[in-house]
């Protein structure tokens, strides 16, 4: 049962929450024990709530993942936990993800972001989810909301870039998940509002303007003074993980799962990995002038 529970909460999808660090992170306050803290605070709030939303949506879509040659392995849909119990569950953990915002930090505005990606995505999963172009946009939003987390939780003011870049970035995702959708030609209502040739070209379009975006956030004149202005040489990783996606999505077409894809593909989890040394590199010299060695090494 527990095991159960646990598969039920999805934690492998938690990897997504930890876009609640970005504020602190990109804004060079990541090493300040306050801010770290409370976004970690904000990262578990997050898990919990996107947790609540797993478990109402596999008690509302049971009967339809019975008939799906993966999802009919989930705890709802193989019969070992009860809808009743899931939908029971997913209440527990929402009063939690709200309650926590409330006695932990100062002010409501946590609570109602947090609220927000309840409302949404309780709507979702009560069949905003069959509207196309609708659906994705409640996904892309959602990493949106997780920002805006980030930021209340470090006390940074978003950027308009990281927004923008945020955004796109998860339509990219959310496209390329729609097409393995149709070449699995799934019971998913709202395909009937996609072909495979304009998500072909939404993903185009999409992974220019995400490379684009990110060389331009590179070059602004606030990036440059606060890094370097040779910061835009990390868009060339950028680049290279962005093209790679496109490749899983429009070569191999294996974008059933972004998450998963992220802890099997090794091109990306390396491309990533030396993003993040970039990163390092270029808003942390003092990081790296002093530990550039053990990090090497660890590597």
């Amino acid at each position: 049962m527990i095991n159960d529970i646990i598969i039920l909460l999805r934690p492998k999808q938690w990897i997504k929450n930890l876009l609640v660090f970005a504020p602190a992170f990109f804004s060079g306050h990541i090493f300040d024990e306050s801010a770290l803290w409370r976004s970690a605070i904000g990262f578990v709030i997050f898990c919990v709530v996107a947790s609540s939303v797993y478990c109402l949506n596999d008690a509302i879509d049971y009967k339809s993942d019975q008939q799906h040659h993966k999802k009919c392995r989930r705890p709802v849909a193989a019969q070992r936990i009860s809808p009743p119990q899931a939908v029971a569950l997913s209440v527990i953990l929402m009063s939690i993800s709200i309650g926590l915002p409330l006695l932990i930090f100062d002010g409501g505005e946590m609570a109602f972001v947090v609220g927000l990606y309840l409302a949404m995505n309780i709507g979702y999963c009560y069949g905003l989810k069959n509207i196309a172009i609708v659906d994705i946009l409640i996904i892309a939003i959602g990493y949106i909301l997780r920002l805006w987390v980030g930021g209340l939780a470090a006390h940074v003011l978003l950027s308009q870039w990281i927004v923008i870049i945020t955004f796109m970035a998860a339509l990219l995702l959310a496209m390329g998940k729609r097409r393995d959708d149709l070449l699995l030609n799934s019971d998913r209502k709202s395909l009937d509002g996609y072909s495979l040739q304009f998500v072909d070209i939404s993903v185009g379009a999409l992974s220019g303007v995400v490379i684009l975006g990110y060389f331009l956030y590179a070059i602004s004149v606030p990036v440059t003074r606060a890094a370097s202005e040779n910061f835009y040489l990390s868009g060339i990783i950028v680049a290279a993980i962005v093209l790679r996606y496109c490749q899983v999505v429009l070569v191999k077409k294996e974008s059933g799962n972004p998450t998963e894809l992220f802890y099997t593909d090794r091109f990306l989890q390396c491309a990533l990995g030396l993003l993040v040394l970039a990163f390092l590199y270029f808003l942390y010299w003092w990081v790296w002038s002093k530990f550039g060695l053990l990090i090497l090494m660890a590597l």
